[in-house]
This record gives C-alpha cells, sequence and structure tokens, in this order.
C-alpha cells in the first residue's frame, strides 16, 4: 500500500544545500519491527531531486539521509514523502530539518485494505441490521395498531330479520344454516389488530413473501392455518406477549362493534362498497388494509378483502351447544374437526358471504389465495 502526503513552506533558506527527515514517533506504542521504504522528493521551482532506501526500523529509530540540491531558488518548497508500510492506521510523524529551523509533519498511515472475506462480512452485517431495524419497526407497528375492545355479551350469529331479508333478496342458502340459531356469548376484554397483518408485517416476522398479490401494504394471503399460528408465536417470543388468532366469538363481537345488523354499519347492501372489498368492486385482487370506512370500534376490512383465520376449529352445528350454556363464556373449540374457521369474506365474494355472521372453514395446513388473518393480544 503506497501513500504520499505533501507539505509547503516558503522558509527555507535558498543557501541549504541539504535536509535531513527523521521519523520520530509512530502512536499507539509497539514494540513491532518494520520494514519499510521511504522516499523524499524534493521539487524546487519545477525541478525534482529524489533520494530513498529501504530500512529497518523500531520506534523513533529511522533517518532518511541527505539530499542534495543543486538549484535552490527562493521559491515554495513542496516535499512529497511516500512510503509502504506492513501495518496500519496509525500516525507517522516526521521532521524536516534545514537550516531554518525544524518543520513537523504528522502523517496519518492508511487503513489497512480490507479482505474480502471482511468486506462480505460487514455487508451482511449491514444487511442484517437492515433487517433487525425493519423487524422491529414493523413489530412495533404491529404493537401499536392494536385496539383494545372491552368486554361485554353480544348476540352471535344469524338473526331471524337477516334470514328473511337473504331470502327475500334471493342470497339464501342452505348452508347458512350453519350460523345459526343466534345465542348470548360473554367475552373479557381483549385488544385485536385495527388491520389484516400485511405483507411487510409478515416478512418482518418470518422472512418470507408468499402472498399471491404482492405489495407489502397489501394483506398477507396464501398462508395456513398452521402459519398464522406460528406467526403469532414468533411474535409473542419476539414481544414477550402474548399474540394468537382470535377465536370465533371475539372475531364477530369486534367485527359487529355493538352492532346487531346483518354488517357493522346496518342491513344496506348499498353501502357496503364504503366498508367491504368484494366481488363487486374489488376487480378480483386485494387491496391496501385501511382505504375504506371502519367499523364504530375503528377496525378496518372486517368485511372483503381477505377471509381471517380464527382460532376454533370448525363445527357446523357448534351454535346448538353454545345457545344451551346463553351466555357462553370465551367459548373457544380448539378441537373437534378437522378443519378452521374462517371469517369475513374475501376480494372474491359476493355480499351474502361478506356478513358479520357469514361462517367458512379451511384446512389447517392449506394456503388460500383469499385467506389472510389478523391477531388478538390477552393479557
Amino acid at each position: 500500500m503506497h501513500t504520499s502526503h505533501k507539505t509547503e513552506t516558503s522558509n527555507l533558506s535558498p543557501d541549504v544545500k541539504e535536509f535531513r527527515v527523521f521519523v520520530v514517533s509512530i502512536d499507539q506504542v509497539t514494540t513491532e519491527k518494520f520494514r519499510a521504504t521511504l522516499q523524499a522528493k524534493v521539487v524546487m521551482n519545477g525541478e525534482k531531486t529524489a533520494i530513498g532506501r529501504e530500512v529497518g526500523f523500531f520506534l523513533n529509530d529511522i533517518m532518511l539521509g541527505a539530499a542534495a540540491c543543486d538549484k535552490w531558488g527562493r521559491a515554495n518548497i513542496s516535499i512529497e514523502i511516500t512510503w509502504m508500510l506492513l501495518t496500519y492506521g496509525n500516525t507517522l510523524t516526521a521532521q524536516i530539518e534545514g537550516l531554518d529551523g525544524i518543520i513537523t509533519l504528522a502523517l496519518p498511515l492508511p487503513e489497512r485494505p480490507k479482505t474480502s472475506a471482511e468486506i462480505k462480512k460487514e455487508e451482511q452485517e449491514r444487511q442484517e441490521k437492515i433487517a433487525s431495524d425493519k423487524r422491529k419497526r414493523l413489530v412495533a407497528e404491529l404493537e401499536r395498531y392494536m385496539v383494545e375492545i372491552p368486554a361485554g355479551i353480544f348476540e352471535m350469529g344469524q338473526s331471524e330479520e337477516e334470514q328473511r331479508l337473504l331470502k327475500q333478496w334471493g342470497w339464501w342458502n342452505d348452508y347458512f344454516f350453519n350460523e345459526c340459531p343466534r345465542h348470548a356469548v360473554k367475552l373479557s376484554e381483549f385488544a385485536i389488530g385495527r388491520y389484516p397483518v400485511t405483507q411487510a408485517q409478515w416478512d418482518a416476522v418470518m422472512g418470507t413473501t408468499p402472498s399471491n398479490f404482492k405489495g407489502m401494504h397489501l394483506p398477507v394471503e396464501q398462508v395456513s392455518w398452521n402459519e398464522a399460528q406460528e406467526f403469532c408465536l414468533r411474535l409473542s417470543e419476539d414481544t414477550g406477549k402474548m399474540y394468537r388468532l382470535p377465536t370465533e366469538a371475539e372475531w364477530e363481537y369486534a367485527c359487529r362493534a355493538g352492532s346487531a345488523d346483518i354488517w357493522c354499519f346496518g342491513s344496506d347492501p348499498a353501502q357496503l362498497g364504503q366498508y367491504a372489498w368484494f366481488s363487486e368492486n374489488a376487480g378480483n385482487q386485494t387491496h391496501t388494509v385501511g382505504q375504506l370506512q371502519p367499523n364504530a370500534w375503528g377496525l378496518f376490512d372486517m368485511h372483503g378483502n381477505v377471509w381471517e383465520w380464527c382460532q376454533d376449529a370448525y363445527i357446523s352445528d357448534v351454535y346448538a351447544t353454545l345457545h344451551a350454556q346463553s351466555p357462553a363464556v370465551n367459548p373457544v373449540y380448539a378441537s373437534g374437526g378437522s378443519m378452521r374457521v374462517i371469517r369475513g369474506g374475501s376480494w372474491y365474494n359476493f355480499p351474502a358471504r361478506v356478513r358479520a355472521s357469514g361462517r367458512n372453514y379451511g384446512g389447517p395446513a392449506h394456503p388460500y389465495h383469499d385467506v389472510g388473518f389478523r391477531i388478538v393480544r390477552t393479557n
């Protein structure tokens, strides 16, 4: 590694016939013996005289011998010292001695060139820090967007009036009997995500981008119930708080936000496009979360965009059991069926499928391009 340092002065006498360059110190004291090649160049009135020799030296023990110069005009003198050293990062201090006195130069030695392995390691560490900072930011975002839901009692499932309207509109399907009978449920307080989990948040926690529709602020989809469970587990480990999927009852309670109607805003299908991405306005794709109107508790995309995984196993006639308990307290069915509940409907579905009481299911190991999830935090 060659490096050059230059100083200029106009104070040296025109009668000077020689000068000496001494290396007087190197900071960061060491006892290592160095090998170096030093060369001094004196430029006077455009003419150059050069001297140099290879030397071995300890601290305070090096001198580059005299240089005879024939043409010293009264002009600026440029002295350049070039060296090669086997160590890096220290400071070499030299003295230039002439008849008019001593000029001292503090010459920082260059940093040792990085090896390819060191460069690769530094880049890897840089990328890891970027990923870590991004992960922390997005995890903090997930926590910041949790909405506290008060404890309460509500009527869960399809009402007789809802069934009447579905039949009147020609939307009825006998499959909807799985939403009956309507029954009272009592829930403890919990917090739920303001939005479905986004692709950016999924990537921050899981390090993958599985979604069919690509966009960091789109809801994550193409993730199975099992993978959503793993996401919650990792998020809990990262934060020291308990995150999980909502139970089916928690999901409907949060979706309704105090409403007893077909949707969170009422029972007028003409208003649905203000709250939900579904078959009539979604354009066969998911959309950025939070673009439409929220429900009364500030939750977005509870209707449409993507179906959302719930904690429960799907049991088609479970409401009959819950109805008999009246009210059922914090109900959840972790077993009893091979399928898992999904709620809310998606961009693909017609209005009858994005109702607050609507129930559906999927295989826990199977990802779907219209199914995502949101998270719940409990104390």
